[in-house]
């Protein structure tokens, strides 16, 4: 399962104020560009109980150190996103800290994590520095196609997994830079 989240939704997953919080705004995050739900995350995990990520977020379940790595797998985290939801989780649930660090440690930890992942994601598209052409336009290239057949954004977009606005961003700022290749390259259809 590979969903990139876009800036918007990072900015609101880090305004969760504890792990329950984060999921429930993972999945709405996640509901706008394809359907996604308790279900999803109960499959993705290897969860025999469908219900169990509901009611976790319902304060009915907690998470525990077996469940941990489960959860974030069906979430879909990956690195830093991964990380936060972890450190959110040992700052809830004691049972779940796999190091002697007490809460005061855990809450500067997560808002150090916090503010990388937030400056990561605040990145000027079209900066000649920027993160994003950095990481981007190679894989918008190379998910082109043939100059004979080219590539549906559609297309582009499940090669690259980006979200429609970078793949647009991406492609405007390889034309402005003369970076396009032998036309055509983009169907519309």
């Amino acid at each position: 399962m590979n969903h990139r989240l876009e800036q918007d939704s990072i900015e609101n997953l880090m305004k969760a104020s504890d792990y329950r919080a984060f999921i429930a705004i993972l999945i709405q995050e996640r509901k706008k560009h394809r359907r996604f739900g308790y279900s999803d995350i109960a499959r993705h995990g290897g969860f025999a109980a469908r219900s169990f990520p509901r009611d976790v977020v319902l304060g009915k379940k907690s998470l525990s150190l077996n469940s941990l790595p489960k959860f974030i797998r069906g979430l879909g985290l990956t690195s830093d996103l991964a990380e936060y939801f972890r450190i959110l989780v040992e700052i809830s649930e004691l049972e779940c800290r796999t190091k002697s660090v007490d809460e005061a440690k855990l809450r500067q930890m997560k808002d150090n994590l916090k503010k990388r992942i937030s400056d990561r994601h605040h990145v000027q598209v079209g900066h000649s520095d920027s993160a994003f052409i950095l990481s981007s336009v190679p894989r918008l290239y190379a998910a082109l196609g043939t100059a004979e057949k080219g590539s549906s954004l559609k297309e582009i977009s499940e090669k690259t997994s980006l979200p429609e606005t970078e793949i647009h961003q991406g492609l405007t700022y390889m034309l402005e830079q003369g970076k396009r290749p032998m036309t055509p390259f983009c169907r519309t259809s």
